[in-house]
């Protein structure tokens, strides 16, 4: 166990460094993730309302053209997917982080050997594609939406 005082005290040190560190890792690939949606959610409206205004704009004087209408709810869409996408990765690293602060806390109440507790905080990756659909579904939204606004202007 950690407070074993049969256990030499450079082991536990590197024990602790290494809880340490991964902490931090963890805090700060959260904070990050934190950080980068709210920047997404400040752009993706402020960018919609001028896109918008635009579009409002272009129909004024023929409000018939689909494509336009198309394309603008691509960019909706596409805006949609990556707002799922940043809240799923907030959302996961934050749950990383709280089973790493759970482990961590059994540990150092001696409710976990070090091996255990090692496997289990190694364990505890991001083993799924579910973040990358909703990135390329984005992107696929994002080039679609380009080209029926292309073909719009021809229309």
């Amino acid at each position: 166990m950690h407070f074993d005082p049969e256990l030499d005290d450079d082991v536990r040190k590197a024990r602790e460094r290494f809880i340490e560190s991964r902490e931090r890792q963890l805090q700060s690939i959260t904070t990050e993730s934190v950080e980068r949606a709210l920047t997404f959610l400040f752009s993706a409206n402020t960018g919609s309302a001028v896109a918008l205004l635009a579009y409002m704009g272009a129909i004024s004087s023929n409000p018939d053209i689909v494509e336009f209408k198309v394309a603008l709810a691509l960019f909706f869409l596409g805006v949609m997917f990556i707002g799922i996408f940043r809240a799923f990765v907030t959302e996961m690293y934050g749950s990383i982080f709280w089973k790493y602060k759970k482990s961590v806390d059994n540990y150092l109440q001696e409710r976990q050997e070090w091996e255990d507790f090692f496997s289990e905080v190694s364990a505890q990756v991001v083993k799924n594609n579910i973040p990358r659909i909703f990135v390329y579904t984005s992107f696929v939204c994002f080039f679609l939406g380009c080209v029926f606004g292309v073909f719009g202007l021809y229309a």
